[in-house]
């Protein structure tokens, strides 16, 4: 499994098809997109200087979820 930025700064997951053949990968691949996802998204965000707090980020981090959940609907 791999997330990453694409060329238009979108974030990616690739998931191997070997991953995704595993017996219950449902649960696991939910698990580790969203762990991932997480590491990633707060990773950048210290990287670019968007956030230097542990606490400033996770408040980051809460916005941008809550973001994507509404853009969902």
């Amino acid at each position: 499994m791999r997330v990453y930025l694409d060329s238009e700064d979108g974030i990616q997951i690739s998931i191997s098809d070997s991953m995704k053949s595993k017996e219950n990968s449902g649960h696991l691949l939910g698990v580790l997109i969203e762990s991932m996802s997480d590491s990633f998204l707060s990773n950048y965000l210290k990287a670019m200087n968007i956030v230097e707090e542990d606490n400033d980020l996770e408040h980051q981090l809460n916005k941008a979820k809550q973001r994507l959940k509404s853009s969902k609907k």
